[in-house]
């Protein structure tokens, strides 16, 4: 495989169900260069996850995609179809290497803590990392990595509820925490902290900010510069992870997305809604030991050497009409440069204190979060700060500056698919015709649909022939659906002859109805698909390709105008029947389902891009036009589409269909008909019921009496008609066992 004139040297991984997250994991040790020789120089009889990393380090390397069945195994993954967290599995991996691999990424903290109210006793703790977990500020709407890394290493106070008990004073004391840098890692790995648990809704959610990225971080001792990042898309459940790396081979970045490998332009990093975990790799700083002049005071010497300063004249070589650091409130922002080895630079703004004639002068410094830098401003006068902060350009216009806008190849967009296909048309028409992103949407939405028009068109045509023999085939469905039911054999084989033999005949099929969702439907998904991954990776001119009030066509609309014109058109598409033009009352159910969509699809689909909703909002006004224009009787003769015949209710007493119901009070009548059904089942049961106790007969007799014979007694009132007659004994009651038959 080719991208222009470099060939892609480097293979894929497969991916066994949801294991991007290791795909990208796998693919940033490769690219490692100390790791991938340490994984080399392993011997074959260490085995283990080693072994497997050997094993697969020398199918990438050959360019072809390898698997990854045997180190999931090694690695006990019990389930290959559920989404890891990408930088748990990267520090599992480290953890089960021999130290040899691993300490390349290993470097640790110092944690200071003092007693601030008693003894003021201080102890140290050394911590290990592999590591350092950055939190997300989720007030800004742009994050910096420089700001993340002053917040893990600036001292806190624990007082009041937080306070630490204190051996030596034997209480709760305030305590002041610090954590310095103690050992520099070889790569020092960052990770963004997307995921916080949201206690209204007790789940984890994910904060989709924008975060800067610096291609270098200087500090006191050394210069890390960014080869790897890890990207994540999606929810906290489900999503997908690539990675964008540096090659040490060529320098050049790739992006790597399971299989796909395909050539990335770096500047696009400058910000990301994706990035996840960062890479960065260590190099020394050159020696400052400069050959001072009386022209260049010894301090600044160090200063100029480390190029922290564009020199006046490189400054000036940029438009004047750039937007650049300006002084504002008695700060001067300075802006440093570094030159990276593909050429490219990054750009980072600092602010410091401007000199003070009238007072002592101050020693600013320039912070990267890991160390303090000396920045000793006081070697420049005033002026000439002044001159470098109106000339020198921001982060944006070194972008901007760096070359033309790059192509959706590049981004890891556009292929041969459905999907890439409908990113190319539309890259095409922004790039080539020069239409902005919006008007290429909406033009490539126009073009679409005209694509599939004739498909419209013989789809009302078979709609309009079914229509005008509609009541011949009621007639003979009645026909079928009596001999199903009376179980009549002959009659149902005579019946569906006589259907069959009729569609033939007048040359109708209702299965022909199915031909326009069948086509559009893919059209729609290719559209739907291409706009979110154009928008969530994001192309960086579509942030700033919109109109209106919606000029970022990568973020949702803030005011839901579009969710709602997308609902209303919607419902107005469904409800004139513009696609199909059936006219049949025995899909009243179904047309009474597809009026309610619309306000379903509304709350899952409002925090969408605009981009997307740009397409659907098109392609609504676009069908709403198409049944205007092909209800006129002109148009209609003109594409050969029949008359559409109005039966009247009288044409077939016997199967004449009911007037049709509203939605109200067809759901009334199939609540009501509900209940019936169940009062009908009880009302049978308790027949059966009855049936089987009149079934029985009486209950058999067991005994030598009948217990439930009732004997008339004498009352004690009752005297006998004879005096001399003897008064009958009353009657000995028996045993049980005389009782027994």
């Amino acid at each position: 495989m080719r991208i222009g004139n470099s060939e892609i040297r480097y293979g894929g991984l497969s991916n066994q169900g949801a294991t991007c997250y290791l795909n990208t994991v796998l693919q940033t040790l490769f690219l490692t260069k100390e790791f991938r020789e340490a994984v080399e120089r392993q011997d074959n009889e260490v085995g283990g996850v080693a072994l497997q990393l050997k094993k697969l380090f020398a199918t990438l390397k050959s360019g072809h995609t390898a698997s990854t069945q045997e180190l999931t195994r090694t690695l006990c993954i019990p389930n290959v179809f559920e989404q890891q967290d990408a930088a748990e599995y990267f520090q599992r991996i480290l953890n089960s290497v021999s130290p040899e691999l691993s300490k390349l990424y290993q470097g640790a903290v110092r944690n200071t803590t003092t007693c601030q109210t008693g003894c003021h006793d201080t102890s140290e703790e050394k911590c290990p990392f592999m590591v350092l977990p950055l939190s997300i500020d989720t007030d800004h709407h742009i994050y910096r990595v420089e700001d993340g890394l002053k917040a893990f290493f600036k001292p806190s106070v624990l007082d009041g509820d937080n306070q630490m008990y204190c051996d030596i004073c034997e209480e709760k004391t305030d305590t002041e925490m610090r954590c310095e840098m103690k050992e520099y890692p070889k790569i020092l790995t960052l990770q963004l902290k997307r995921f916080a648990f949201d206690y209204s809704w007790m789940t984890y959610v994910k904060n989709d900010c924008e975060v800067d990225i610096p291609l270098t971080l200087t500090t006191e001792k050394y210069k890390y510069e960014l080869y790897a990042i890890t990207n994540h898309s999606g929810t906290y459940t489900g999503g997908h992870y690539n990675a964008l790396i540096r090659s040490y081979e060529d320098q050049s970045w790739y992006c790597f997305d399971d299989i796909w490998v395909r050539k990335y332009n770096p500047p696009t990093m400058i910000r990301s809604r994706n990035a996840y975990l960062l890479m960065y790799a260590r190099e020394d700083l050159p020696d400052c030991s400069p050959d001072p002049s009386p022209e260049t005071p010894k301090q600044s010497q160090c200063l100029l050497q480390q190029s922290l300063l564009h020199t006046i004249g490189g400054v000036r070589a940029y438009p004047s009409g750039s937007r650049v650091g300006r002084h504002h409130h008695g700060r001067l922002l300075l802006v440093s440069a570094v030159s990276v080895r593909n050429s490219s630079s990054q750009t980072s703004v600092e602010m410091v204190s401007t000199p003070d004639p009238a007072q002592d002068t101050p020693t600013p410094h320039f912070d990267s979060g890991l160390g303090i830098v000396p920045d000793h401003t006081s070697a420049f006068s005033q002026p000439i700060t002044e001159q470098v902060a109106e000339a020198a350009p921001t982060a944006l216009d070194v972008l901007q500056g760096a070359g033309p806008e790059l192509s959706l190849s590049e981004l890891g967009l556009g292929s041969y698919n459905p999907v890439g296909l409908v990113q190319n048309v539309l890259e095409f028409m922004h790039v080539d015709v020069g239409l902005p992103w919006w008007a290429a949407i909406v033009a490539g939405t126009v073009l679409a649909r005209c694509a599939v028009l004739p498909v419209i068109v013989k789809g009302q045509r078979e709609a309009a022939k079914l229509n005008n023999v509609l009541p011949e085939i009621t007639k003979i469905t009645h026909r079928l659906n009596e001999a199903k039911r009376s179980g009549n054999q002959l009659e149902f084989a005579k019946a569906s002859s006589d259907m069959m033999l009729f569609q033939k005949e007048h040359d109708v099929n209702p299965l022909r109805g199915f031909l326009v969702p069948l086509v559009q439907l893919p059209v729609f998904i290719s559209f739907f698909i291409a706009l979110r991954n154009m928008s969530s990776l994001p192309v960086p001119s579509m942030q700033s390709g919109g109109l209106w009030w919606f000029t970022d066509l990568t973020v949702a609309d803030p005011f839901y105008i579009l969710p709602l014109a997308v609902t209303g058109t919607m419902f107005a598409v469904l409800e004139l029947g513009a696609e199909s033009g059936v006219n049949n009352p025995n899909m009243q159910m179904m047309k009474t389902v597809l009026r309610i969509m619309p306000f379903i699809v509304f709350p899952l689909t409002i925090n969408f891009p605009t981009a997307v909703f740009t397409y659907w909002l098109t392609s609504n006004v676009f069908s709403l036009g198409q049944v205007a224009l092909l209800r006129h009787p002109a148009v209609r003769q003109r594409l050969n589409i029949p008359e559409r015949v109005t039966h009247p209710p009288a044409a077939s007493p016997d199967t004449a269909a009911p007037p049709p119901e509203g939605f109200i009070k067809s759901f009334k009548t199939a609540w009501k008909n509900a209940q019936l059904v169940g009062q009908l089942e009880e009302r049978n049961k308790r027949v059966k019921d009855h049936l089987d106790i009149a079934a029985r007969g009486p209950v058999s007799q067991t005994f030598s009496h009948n217990p439930l014979q009732q004997k008339t007694l004498p009352s004690v009132t009752d005297k006998p008609a004879n005096p001399e007659s003897p008064v009958a004994p009353a009657s000995r009651k028996k045993s049980w066992e005389e009782t027994i038959g």
